[in-house]
């Protein structure tokens, strides 16, 4: 009996030293995510500026989509001219769609906004040739760099309890003594960034069609140096200028400040900006997507000062060429615009008092109602209260009996314009 307890004892160990040696495995390699690639890159180009604008990945590769984005900084890179596979920048490529004047400026429409490059012309064969597009891997070189942006690290996660739920958070301590921290103006994953790149001395080496062109791609990289998916390659053209339109003129009416100026030729496409007096833009633009009128129209705004001007552009998808600025048009619209008047004004006798009621106005600015009162033969109306009143209805305590009160209303808004008349009513008093 005992012989046979101590079999089964060593047959059960040997069975639970197996089943904890069936828990090993090769050790799991570190995760080491990479952020998403930037999908929404656009470039804009006035004059000696280009400025990339795009959305900080927010998720890492497409393979997973995990959160918070491993991205700490994203890496920009530029070259002028077309690039061969492992080659310099000056190989020869296609002229734009037309021979470009450097004397002065061009008029947009000269070139069609979907064909910046054309096939390059091969003397050998005597036909036009098509050039392979310049990828994004012969950009990433490191005398291409441009610059960066760097990114403001996510908040640390909640920490969890055994459950997994999370804890509350903790209650702030009290700040230390001394300055305050200054805040992290870095943007974060998921916010639209801008890089603003100076081209003076790539538009000044653009002299022949084969330096006519700036490319750029934007790289998330995580960690010191883990490279992520390059964005999509933007080409920015150097030599196509836009002429700038005319000064426009304002107008406006109790809601609306129309914006007008004069195309310079078919076709032409324009942008509006904010400015200061002086012409000085306020960036965003109020029309992202490009105009194809010459008109403009936003809300009004009554007693302030504003100035826009406005932009021809060339643009093709993702990137667009701006003229320089129209003169800019100021204007401080007033408010000379009286609320409707009242309506459905009645009127109803009682003892030693007349009620009155009428509809209410709808106006944003409105300020109130005044309520005006002729006694007998008199023409004359006079109101019965120094300042508008909100409500809708009104009781005259101050009648006579036996004698006879005209009533009207009028609404008045809040720049002190009066309505028209409403209907009038008359009572005698009781």
């Amino acid at each position: 009996m005992i012989r046979t307890r101590l079999r089964a004892a060593g047959v059960l160990a040997v069975l639970l030293v197996g089943a904890a040696c069936g828990k090993r495995g090769n050790p799991l390699p570190p995760l080491r995510p990479l952020p998403a690639r930037v999908a929404d890159a656009a470039a804009r180009r006035v004059g000696d500026h280009v400025e990339l604008r795009f959305t900080i990945p927010a998720t890492n590769t497409n393979t997973d989509s995990s959160t918070p984005s491993a991205v700490t900084r994203l890496d920009i890179y530029a070259a002028v001219g077309p690039l061969a596979a492992g080659g310099s920048p000056s190989i020869p490529i296609a002229a734009l769609s037309q021979p470009i004047a450097t004397s002065k400026p061009m008029s947009v429409t000269r070139f069609p906004a979907v064909r910046w490059a054309t096939p390059a012309p091969n003397p050998a064969a005597g036909k036009r040739q098509a050039v392979p597009p310049t990828t994004a891997a012969q950009l990433l070189r490191p005398e291409f760099l441009r610059g960066h942006i760097d990114v403001k690290p996510p908040p640390p996660p909640p920490a969890a309890d055994s459950t997994g739920t999370p804890e509350p958070a903790a209650p702030a301590k009290p700040a230390a003594a001394g300055p305050p921290a200054a805040p992290d103006t870095r943007p974060g994953a998921g916010d639209v960034t801008t890089f603003a790149d100076d081209v003076t001395k790539d538009r000044a080496s653009a002299t022949s069609s084969d330096r006519a062109v700036l490319r750029y791609i934007i790289v998330p990289v995580a960690g010191r140096n883990r490279f992520s998916t390059p964005s999509a390659v933007l080409e920015v053209p150097l030599r196509l200028e836009p002429a700038a339109p005319p000064a426009p003129v304002l107008t406006n009416d109790e809601s609306t400040l129309k914006i007008v100026w004069t195309a310079g030729a078919a076709g032409e496409k324009f942008r509006v900006y904010r400015s200061d007096a002086s012409g000085k833009e306020q960036p965003p633009a109020l029309t992202t997507t490009p105009l194809a009128v010459a008109e403009f129209a936003t809300p009004v705004e009554f007693g302030v000062e504003r100035c826009f001007i406005v932009r021809s552009v060339a643009a093709a998808g993702a990137v667009s060429i701006e003229s320089e600025a129209s003169p800019p048009a100021c204007k401080t619209a007033l408010d000379t615009f009286p609320p409707a008047a009242p309506k459905g004004l009645f009127a109803q006798p009682f003892e030693n008092r007349i009620s009155l009621g009428w509809s209410p106005v709808d106006a944003s600015d409105l300020a109130g109602y005044l309520v005006l009162r002729a006694d007998g033969d008199d023409p004359i109306m006079r109101p019965l209260m120094t300042a508008p009143i909100s409500e809708v209805s009104f009781v005259d305590a101050t009648t006579k009996v036996g004698t006879r009160y005209t009533y009207i209303v009028i609404a008045v808004d809040k720049a002190g314009n009066r309505s028209a008349e409403s209907n009038r009513v008359a009572e005698i008093g009781r």
